[in-house]
């Protein structure tokens, strides 16, 4: 299902924010916006690095794991 939304959010011209997600599903959507919409982009609007945040907070999920840099960089190299 998350992919056509995807689908339907680019055919409309919406930019995909990936704030909020959990790393399985920003990687997810990472990976099908590349192979399906190469060079279009998609953001992390208002994500915080999860250090300090989860040492407060530890119920929290939804930060950008602090050890998948990756995940931070990912965006860049899709436009």
């Amino acid at each position: 299902m998350g992919q056509s939304v995807i689908d339907e959010m680019v055919r409309f011209g919406i930019l995909l924010d990936l704030s909020h997600t959990g790393s399985t599903t920003a990687k997810d959507a990472m990976d099908y916006m590349g192979a399906t919409y190469p060079g279009l982009p998609y953001v992390y609007t208002h994500s915080v690095p999860a250090g300090g945040v989860i040492a407060i907070f530890p119920m929290t999920k939804r930060c950008v794991p602090r050890n998948q840099g990756a995940i931070l960089r990912q965006p860049l190299t899709n436009g």
